[in-house]
């Protein structure tokens, strides 16, 4: 924070360090999930047997509508059913 709100050099200089050191972990959080045989299975019975959405607890039955916009997604944008899931969730 001081870096940007004090404008001190010496921050400015160990923020760039940091940001290039992870650089690849900050490119890596825009990047989604690959679609996998397990995943789609996992939301098909997700109307019946529930799924655990990250962030909340237990699981959660979804609608069958909610699946169904869940797969449409996950194929236009080519990610993974339960990132769509909760996609759709947020």
């Amino acid at each position: 924070m001081n870096a940007i709100w004090k404008r001190q050099p010496e921050a400015v200089h160990r923020l760039d360090q940091v940001l290039k050191k992870h650089k690849s972990d900050f490119i890596s959080l825009f990047r989604n999930p690959p679609k996998n045989v397990q995943q789609h299975e996992k939301i098909q019975k997700a109307s019946t047997e529930g799924v655990a959405i990250q962030g909340q607890q237990g699981t959660r039955l979804l609608p069958e509508q909610l699946i169904r916009e869940a797969f449409i997604l996950s194929d236009l944008f080519d990610i993974g059913e339960l990132a769509a899931v909760e996609l759709l969730l947020a």
